[in-house]
């Protein structure tokens, strides 16, 4: 391993955090916000003051990093942010403790969308601001998270590239790694700056339009009112906040792709025909197990809203949130939490490719029953999967089972429903917002807990964020050996 590498590179990461911090500055500074003004000064000097002495202690240092340390510098990136990114919600008065602060920013880094915060209106529009603010920089991190990192690792799930995919070049990091952050912060900007465009000429004000953009796409779904944006009754703005939670649950391959002029790429895509036609299965579904008033488009309108905003992980609550809800309905909605949307995107979950690879193994395992000396590979995509990788999302499989049962058997140590108990770890777990929350029947349920209880859901945000085996393989005694 390489400290001294690895201690450079989170030096740059604060610096990157204070550049970040300078947009609500300013933002606070043109409305007068005092308080947050000197919040985000005093934050500011903080996050500077760290980046520059760890900067000039390194001075010498050439970053030289393999895979071990890479392992341990992602969670320590998302340690130091969560930190720095909490100071200026504390200083602020928004929360009463550093801790709850904490939870708020890491709920925004790992785009959950979970809050301690009563109602956003008790927030100033500057904190709202930084909220959202994180939860955009934290989906652009995960793209980088998922298309990067944890394919270099060995942690990113049961495909490899094909040779004509630009993904097949980011399993070189050391040859690729700067084409792939411009490329990917390229998409990430043009399809922000579309749904912003999008919601303003809706008729919501700028600053909604910014903020519900930042948590749209990074499917993070922190709130603006407590109403949220799919109860406005515009009809307008719901169709774009839909269309752009399902983009920002795709592959943002095929975005760049798409932008490139190639949209017959969507069509191809396996992983993105099923999802779209689990969205559509799962309304239907809806409409006939909840629908019994008659008004059929609207409920199915209604239930695309709730579907969608589960099932990409962003979670803005929506009209059906607070109805009657019968208990297959729940499960559902559950059901559609843990799978998440499509892999290389801001959303979180199990993730649309795995299911189907399982299917598929499911599908050779009984072919296998009748003809055991057969040979029939696993092709996904038009990809044949490997013994490595097929083992690798085994271990994936289980883990994510496993953390949900243990995290869920943790709350409910602490006198809370199992229903609660459950739907809390899997909204964690997988990242969802406050939709999954309210659908357990309880809206201030976070609050209520003790301090031990929230500790173990930001634990499980940030597993969960990290694709669980990233946390995991620092548990390994054998990794820390030389």
């Amino acid at each position: 391993m390489h400290p001294p590498s690895i201690l450079r590179v989170a030096g740059i990461i604060c610096i990157i955090i204070t550049g970040w911090m300078l947009a609500p500055l300013a933002f606070s500074v043109g409305r007068g916000e005092t308080i947050s003004q000197q919040a985000f000064i005093v934050s500011f000097a903080v996050s500077l003051f760290i980046g520059v002495s760890t900067l000039l202690a390194t001075n010498r240092v050439k970053i030289s990093l393999g895979k071990r340390d890479c392992a341990i510098l992602i969670p320590l990136i998302a340690t130091i942010a969560t930190i720095l990114s909490a100071l200026p919600l504390y200083l602020g008065g928004g929360f009463h403790t550093i801790f709850h602060a904490s939870f708020e920013a890491l709920s925004g880094l790992t785009t959950t969308g979970m809050s301690l915060a009563p109602k956003p209106e008790i927030l100033s529009q500057t904190e709202l601001l930084w909220r959202a603010m994180l939860q955009w920089m934290g989906g652009y991190g995960t793209l980088i998270l998922v298309i990067w990192a944890l394919p270099y690792l060995g942690f990113g799930g049961a495909f490899k590239a094909s040779s004509d995919d630009p993904e097949k070049q980011n399993l070189f990091p050391h040859l690729s790694f700067k084409k792939t952050l411009i490329k990917l912060l390229a998409v990430y900007f043009v399809i922000s700056l579309l749904c912003t465009l999008a919601l303003f000429v809706s008729g919501l004000p700028l600053f909604e339009s910014v903020c519900y953009t930042m948590s749209t796409v990074s499917t993070g779904g922190f709130l603006v009112q407590s109403e949220g944006p799919l109860g406005s009754n515009k009809w307008p703005v719901e169709i774009i906040l839909m269309l752009f939670m399902i983009l920002g649950a795709m592959n943002f391959m095929l975005h760049g792709k798409a932008l490139s002029g190639s949209l017959r790429n969507y069509m191809k895509d396996q992983e993105s025909q099923n999802f779209l036609i689990l969205i559509l299965l799962s309304a239907c579904i809806a409409v006939v197990v909840v629908d019994d008033s008659g008004e059929g488009m609207f409920n199915f309108y209604n239930a695309m809203m709730q579907i969608i905003s589960i099932v990409t992980t962003t979670g803005y609550p929506s009209p059906e949130a607070n109805t009657f809800m019968p208990n297959f309905y729940f499960l559902l909605l559950l059901i559609l939490a843990a799978l998440g949307g499509t892999g290389s995107s801001t959303s979180g979950g199990f993730k649309i490719s795995r299911l189907t690879f399982f299917l598929q193994q499911s599908k050779q395992e009984l072919y296998r029953l009748i003809h055991p000396h057969s040979v029939t590979p696993i092709n996904y995509g038009g990809q044949s999967i490997s013994t490595e990788s097929v083992k690798a999302l085994s271990v994936f499989s289980i883990s994510f089972i496993g953390l949900i049962s243990l995290l869920t058997a943790f709350l409910s140590l602490f006198n809370m429903e199992f229903s609660q108990a459950i739907t809390l770890a899997i909204a964690t777990i997988t990242n969802n917002g406050p939709n999954i929350v309210q659908i357990s029947g309880e809206t201030n349920i976070l609050l209520d807990l003790p301090m031990v209880a929230q500790l173990g859901l930001m634990l499980g945000m940030l597993m969960g964020r990290l694709e669980i085996l990233c946390v995991l393989v620092l548990l390994n005694f054998s990794f820390w050996r030389n």
